[in-house]
């Protein structure tokens, strides 16, 4: 009986050629999507909500003035915790008015109960298209379409005595944001962790919604960090007046559901995951290490949407491409005093590519910048010195050139970007189309070579 070396040796090139390009595809294609989990298989979630057992709960209205919240405690239940209970109005809110609420002192926007109140209620402002930072989330109250109105409003952060927040039928609660208005709510769960995708009805969502919860479902089995039981995902129909995509508060994010956001052309569709990325980050290094924040957030945003097939790689390569001619001149990474606009984005991109091919080369694919985010995540280094060392301790290798050149240094390195961080299935049908040439040369070998058998 011939053996497998046999029977390979008597194959015809075509068969052999058959056998090969299966080889490369199977190399070539398998890893995008059956990856295995970076060493991260996450049970427990942080609560969302600060409930307290025996607390009262407190409805959220929309205010009698423009750009405004009423927030209304239940008297019905549970009296004597109104004795004790508090509310700090969300950072950047102005009071408007107050029953039953007197202010517990000047430095403080914290308002205290007062006693034998038939009623106890806050009301408050808010900067309509107000500014952009990680306290404040970015509202509207314009109208659309006849007189509907909608609004995206703060809610408070720090409370005593509530069990809970609730809203109106047209009103999605988070846990620091409310929208009012109508909407469309899509979920996702894995485990304990729950992802909530909330629409405005005015706003034209142009992608495919469980293909965006597919992607953050992926991203959450791979990445470790904080990971909340609920994060919601609001979809306001109005741009960000600071220019912003979207903006993570907690358990809570904001997008702006604009065309020029979610469209194919500018490569800002990874919003979604780029914000939902900060929600795990449970800490934030300053100093020399303060870039990691922002450009973690952005290149892995980009590697996991690929990662799960929502992103394909001449996509990749092309937002990678974005990246890199969003030149930043001389800005050094490790220096803040030299950032221009969007520095850490844009080069914090480029470096996190460079240092992804070389660990996973170095480790034939066992540590990735994704594994190494989970290492932060655990051991939070608060310096670039300590980063790297995580790094050594990481992947067993110093990488010492790459942060004199990316870190430290200026190079931006475009060209060598786009080339190095090809996905592994992009080469792999470079390969298969020089097999099929290959395949055809030797087809054409064998038809000429029966000819002559013919002819003879």
């Amino acid at each position: 009986m011939p053996s497998n070396r046999d029977r390979l040796i008597g194959a015809s090139p075509r068969s052999i050629l058959f056998i090969l390009v299966l080889l490369v595809a199977q190399t070539a294609f398998g890893p995008a999507v059956t990856a295995t989990p970076d060493e991260h298989d996450p049970s427990e979630c942080v609560e969302t909500l600060s409930s307290e057992p025996g607390g009262v709960p407190v409805t959220v209205e929309r205010g009698p003035v423009e750009n405004s919240v009423t927030l209304s405690v239940d008297t019905t239940e549970n009296q004597s915790v109104l004795d004790s209970l508090w509310i700090e109005l969300p950072p950047g809110a102005t009071l408007k008015s107050k029953t039953g609420f007197e202010r517990h002192s000047s430095d403080f926007l914290i308002y205290e109960t007062v006693e034998d109140a038939q009623r106890y209620s806050l009301t408050y402002t808010f900067e309509e298209n107000g500014t952009t930072n990680a306290n404040v989330v970015d509202s509207k109250l314009r109208p659309f379409e006849g007189e509907n109105e909608w609004a995206v409003a703060p809610l408070p952060v720090d409370y005593h005595g509530i069990s809970a927040f609730h809203a109106p039928s047209n009103a999605a609660i988070g846990q620091r944001t409310v929208y009012f208005g109508d909407y469309s709510e899509t979920t996702a769960t894995n485990g304990c962790h729950r992802i909530r995708l909330v629409v405005s009805e005015a706003v034209d969502l142009n992608r495919n919604r469980s293909a965006i919860l597919d992607s953050l479902q992926y991203t959450d089995r791979h990445l470790g960090g904080q990971r909340y039981d609920e994060v919601t995902i609001f979809v306001s129909p109005e741009n960000f007046s600071a220019g912003y995509a979207g903006v993570a508060r907690s358990a809570d994010i904001v997008v702006s559901g604009t065309g020029k956001t979610l469209g194919e052309s500018d490569g800002r569709w990874h919003i979604w995951l780029h914000e939902y990325i900060h929600t795990r980050q449970s800490y934030h290094p300053t100093g020399d290490f303060e870039w990691w924040t922002e450009a973690s957030a952005n290149y892995l945003s980009i590697r996991m949407g690929y990662r799960s097939g929502y992103l394909s790689a001449g996509r990749y390569n092309r937002i990678l491409s974005h990246y890199g001619e969003n030149k930043t001149g001389d800005a050094v990474l490790a220096n803040k005093s030299t950032w221009r606009h969007l520095t850490p984005y844009n080069r914090g991109v480029l470096a996190l590519a460079r240092l992804d091919t070389a660990l996973r080369g170095d480790t034939n694919g066992s540590v990735t910048v994704a594994a190494v985010f989970n290492a932060t995540e655990r051991d939070q280094p608060e310096t670039h010195s300590e980063f790297m060392a995580l790094l050594e301790k990481r992947s067993g290798n110093q990488y010492n050139e790459w942060s004199d050149d990316y870190i430290r240094g200026t190079t931006a390195g475009e060209l060598k970007m786009k080339a190095e961080t090809l996905p592994d299935y992009t080469v792999g049908i470079v390969v298969a189309v020089l097999l099929l040439l290959v395949g055809l040369y030797f087809e054409r070998e064998d038809t000429d070579s029966e000819e002559a058998s013919d002819a003879e």
